[in-house]
C-alpha cells in the first residue's frame, strides 16, 4: 500500500522525468486532485499509475501541475479532512489556470474541493473545471443534477467503450474528428474486472442550465460521456434544491473514462480530453500567451449583481505589485478589505462572503500603483 508521501514522490519524480514534447500546446499550473491512497478503492481497479498517465499527459501538453490531495475521510491532508480544507478560492484564481478531478475522486466529495461544508449551498472556484468522472454531476458533488442515485437514467458506468458525437458540437470540442462521427472507440482495454471503459451522465433540461452536449455512449441519444456546461449555469446545493444565484463562474468540462481503461485509452480517448480543456479553458495558445502579458488595468463589475450573499470581482494588474481592494458603505466606512498583498501581473478573481453585512449599496475600490477604480454593488437579502 503506498501511502500519500509516497504517491507525492513518485509523482516529482514523474513530473521530473517528463519533457514538454513538440505536442505541447497549453502553459500555466494544474491543480490536479485525486485520491490519497488507494484504500478508498478496491486494490484491483485502482493504482496510482492510472492517474500517472493523465498527468504524464498534462506535461507533455505544456501544463505545470500541482497534485493534491481529496477524497479520503480520514487521511491526513485530505480535502475531506476538516482540518485539511482546500485551497481557498482566491489561491487557485490566483495560482493555477484550471482544476482537473481525477476519475478516481469520491463522487460525493465535490465540495471538499471547494473548501465547502457539506450542507451548501456551493460557490463554484474561480477557475475552469475539467472532470475525468460523470458521477461528479450529482447536487453533494458538482451540483448540476437533484439527485445522489446513480442508475441507467443519471450516472453510471457502462462496458461500452465508444461514443456517438452529437450534432453541432462546438468547434473545440470536434477538433481531430467528423461531426456526427459514431462508434468512437476511445478505450481498448480495461483492467476493471467489471469490463467498464466509461461513465456517463444524464442532465435534465432545467431552468437556468447551459449544458454543452458532445458525445454519448453509441446508441444512445442522452447517455452523456463528453460534455460542458457555460459559465452562468445554475447549480444545486446538497439538498438538491436549485439555487438561481449560485452560478458557474467559468466553463466546466467532462470527459468519463474509467481509470483502469486509461493504459488502453486511444488516440481519439486522449485528443477528446485534450479537446475538453481546450474548450473549458476558452482558448488557444495564442490567446493563452496574450493573457500572460496584460496591457492594461481593469476592474470588472461583480457577479452576481444583486447578489446573495456572496459576489466574486475581477481585475486585471498591468504589472505586478502591492494591491488592496476594500469594500466601503454609503457612509464611505471601510466595512471589508478583500485582499491588500503584492500580486502578480494579470487576471485575479476574489469572492466576498457578505453573510455579515446588511442589505443595501456597497462601493469596491481598487489600488494598485497609480491605478484606483471605483465600482457600486448591491446587497439583497
Amino acid at each position: 500500500m503506498k501511502t500519500a508521501t509516497n504517491y507525492f514522490m513518485g509523482c516529482l519524480a514523474l513530473l521530473l522525468l517528463c519533457s514538454v514534447t513538440a505536442d505541447a500546446q497549453f502553459s500555466g499550473k494544474v491543480c490536479f486532485v485525486t485520491p490519497s491512497t488507494a484504500t478508498t478503492f478496491p486494490a484491483s481497479s485502482y493504482t496510482n499509475a492510472d492517474d500517472a498517465m493523465v498527468i504524464n499527459k498534462l506535461v507533455s501538453w505544456g501544463f505545470t501541475v500541482d497534485v493534491a490531495i481529496g477524497g479520503n475521510a480520514t487521511a491526513a491532508g485530505s480535502f475531506n479532512n476538516t482540518a485539511a480544507p482546500a485551497p481557498a478560492d482566491s489561491v487557485l484564481a490566483k495560482d493555477y489556470k484550471m482544476v482537473m478531478y481525477s476519475e478516481f475522486m469520491s463522487s460525493g466529495n465535490g465540495f471538499r474541493v471547494r473548501g465547502l461544508p457539506a450542507a451548501g449551498p456551493y460557490t463554484p472556484i474561480s477557475v475552469p473545471v475539467v472532470s475525468l468522472d460523470n458521477w461528479f454531476v450529482r447536487y453533494s458533488s458538482a451540483g448540476f443534477i437533484n439527485t445522489s442515485t446513480s442508475s441507467a437514467t443519471t450516472f453510471i458506468n457502462t462496458t461500452t467503450n465508444s461514443v456517438d458525437f452529437v450534432a453541432n458540437a462546438p468547434e473545440k470540442f470536434m477538433t481531430g474528428f467528423t461531426a456526427e462521427a459514431k462508434g468512437v472507440v476511445l478505450a481498448s482495454a480495461t483492467t476493471e474486472s467489471a469490463g467498464n471503459y466509461l461513465n456517463y451522465c444524464v442532465i435534465p433540461p432545467t431552468t437556468g442550465q447551459t449544458i454543452v452536449p458532445v458525445a454519448t455512449v453509441s446508441g444512445t441519444t442522452d447517455q452523456l460521456v463528453a460534455w460542458g456546461a457555460e459559465a452562468g449555469t445554475v447549480l444545486y446545493n446538497n439538498a438538491g434544491v436549485v439555487q438561481p444565484t449560485v452560478v458557474l463562474k467559468k466553463r466546466y468540462a467532462a470527459v468519463g473514462v474509467m481509470g483502469p481503461a486509461y493504459a488502453g485509452l486511444t488516440t481519439d480517448g486522449w485528443n477528446l480530453i485534450k479537446n475538453a480543456i481546450t474548450w473549458a479553458l476558452e482558448s488557444t495558445t495564442s490567446v493563452e500567451q496574450s493573457e500572460n502579458r496584460p496591457t492594461g488595468y481593469t476592474l470588472e463589475q461583480n457577479y452576481p449583481n444583486p447578489f446573495n450573499p456572496s459576489t466574486e470581482i475581477a481585475f486585471t494588474l498591468a504589472t505586478g505589485g502591492t494591491t488592496n481592494l476594500s469594500v466601503f458603505n454609503v457612509l464611505g466606512q471601510k466595512v471589508a478589505t478583500v485582499v491588500n498583498q503584492s500580486l502578480s501581473a494579470g487576471a485575479h478573481h476574489y469572492t466576498i462572503d457578505a453573510s455579515s453585512m446588511t442589505s443595501g449599496v456597497y462601493f469596491y475600490r481598487l489600488e494598485s500603483g497609480r491605478f484606483s477604480s471605483m465600482k457600486k454593488m448591491m446587497l439583497v437579502k
